[in-house]
């Protein structure tokens, strides 16, 4: 989130475009992304000026919205894995793990990953996660973000925590949908996610 998102659209007359199945097509509007008010920028009585932003977002709206979500955060992997070079989409899975964990000590955090992903980048996500995310080496639109985003995550967890609680977060989302998503192609996948890994003892609960 933050400075990403994307979408579709299609208008039908290309009769040479193959049919896709629509449970796998998403459109995604990243509210966090719009414009909204800047510190550091010019505004009005009236609310934001709309146009080139000036100055950093305002992280404190971020953090209410992320923190007031019910039901947690749902971070979407693609098959490059961007959002483990992203530093808004890894801030937005800290906040949702370190403000509103679940009475259980489980943070609120879910992955969504597309069908024909490979076991291949799986594990790489893995070994990602487990080497550590490190959001000194995450890129953002607005570097001016990004230096915000560290100050305020040095000042609450620190970033050494912050760089545990995200991995952990990512790796146990991205477990937990493969497990419990219901499809038998998920299923597989994450046999061959524990077969890959070594992890034998997982595969009695599959």
């Amino acid at each position: 989130g933050g400075d990403g998102g994307g979408g579709g659209s299609g208008n039908g007359e290309d009769d040479d475009e193959p049919s896709k199945d629509p449970s796998s097509i998403y459109v995604w509007l990243d509210v966090l992304a719009l414009p909204q008010q800047y510190h550091g920028g010019a505004s009005t009585p009236e609310g934001p000026i709309f146009g080139p932003p000036q100055g950093y977002i305002d992280t404190q709206e971020v953090r209410d919205v992320v923190i007031n979500c019910d039901h947690g955060t749902v971070f979407v992997l693609d098959r490059t894995m961007a959002i483990l070079g992203r530093t808004w989409p890894l801030y937005e899975v800290w906040l949702a793990a370190y403000y509103s964990p679940h009475e259980n000590g489980f943070s609120r955090v879910y992955a969504a990953i597309p069908k024909d992903i490979h076991v291949d980048m799986l594990l790489h996500l893995q070994i990602t996660c487990q080497a550590g995310l490190d959001l000194a080496r995450t890129t953002s639109s607005k570097p001016e973000d990004k230096q915000h985003i560290m100050t305020e995550v040095r000042n609450a967890s620190g970033l050494k925590r912050m760089q545990g609680i995200i991995s952990d977060s990512i790796l146990r989302a991205t477990r937990g949908w493969l497990r419990w998503s219901g499809e038998p192609q998920d299923m597989g996948l994450y046999a061959a996610l524990m077969l890959q890994s070594k992890e034998y003892a997982q595969l009695q609960f599959v």
